[in-house]
């Protein structure tokens, strides 16, 4: 950082003018007579960022008169124009904004404003809005907030309870468990018809071999029986008395109860059987 004089000025000329290139940091001095006329810099720079805020000081020297130069603004104070008086060369940091010095000013926490030359600095609701980045003046919101204010939501992001809540893994989930639904229910439905048609081929070959069985036990049945005209009485005496319902006679017992003559009957003509065989 230096100083560095500003060369060339003629007093009293209606464009002071002087070509002077500085690197770094530095503070243009220039001299003037003293008039009510306003005093404007132009600065070109070729890319590269310069700051540009000035505070115009008055400096009383003794024997010389009056003079003037320009300064930065200090910490606290911003300018974003040309200064002409000392009283309008540097302002206060607004409300919201923090102002380091010099030509900077950027939003705090809490406050929005329109663009990095936007002197007015908007508070946000529900505290939307982050303020901006020192260094780059770019404006921070809240996640998934953003548009003026902070106050739209941003792609995948829906408003809930006066925020932006991202809804991303909700749908991500909601379409999981939909899945997950679907493909138990075809599961589910592929097994009752898995179920009904097993049931189905499994009674109708337990018909099949029942009415096997009856027919042959009855064929049997109908051979002994013609076979052993004895046997075939005592089975009519037997379903004659377990028709009439008696009870406490020698029939019941001789085959141990009236309570199920048929099946006794059924004995009687299996154990005729199995002594009629060679």
């Amino acid at each position: 950082p230096g100083t560095a004089r500003v060369d060339g000025g003629f007093p009293n000329e209606g464009e002071p003018h002087a070509g002077l290139a500085q690197r770094g940091l530095t503070d243009f001095l220039f001299g003037y007579w003293a008039s009510t006329e306003s005093i404007s810099f132009s600065l070109w720079v070729l890319s590269a960022d310069v700051s540009r805020a000035f505070s115009l000081q008055q400096v009383v020297k003794t024997a010389e008169g009056t003079t003037t130069y320009c300064q930065l603004c200090a910490e606290g104070l911003y300018s974003y124009g040309y200064p002409v008086t000392a009283e309008t060369a540097c302002s206060s940091c607004p409300e919201g904004g923090a102002c380091p010095g010099g030509d900077s000013m950027y939003a705090v926490e809490g406050f929005w404003r329109a663009s990095q030359e936007d002197e007015v600095m908007t508070k946000c609701v529900d505290e939307h809005c982050k303020g901006e980045e020192q260094e780059t003046l770019t404006t921070v919101c809240r996640e998934g907030h953003g548009g003026t204010l902070c106050s739209e939501c941003a792609e995948e992001y829906a408003l809930s309870g006066g925020l932006c809540e991202y809804c991303g893994d909700a749908n991500s989930s909601a379409s999981t468990w939909g899945f997950v639904i679907a493909a138990v229910c075809v599961v589910l439905f592929i097994g009752g018809i898995t179920f009904f048609i097993t049931k189905q081929l499994y009674q109708e070959r337990v018909d099949s071999v029942h009415s096997r069985v009856t027919g042959l036990v009855g064929f049997y049945a109908a051979r002994l029986l013609s076979n052993s005209p004895i046997l075939a009485s005592l089975c009519d005496v037997i379903g004659i008395v377990d028709a009439a319902g008696a009870e406490g006679t020698l029939f019941d017992e001789a085959l141990g109860g009236g309570d199920n003559f048929f099946l006794e009957c059924l004995k009687i003509v299996i154990s005729f059987f199995q002594v009629s065989l060679p």
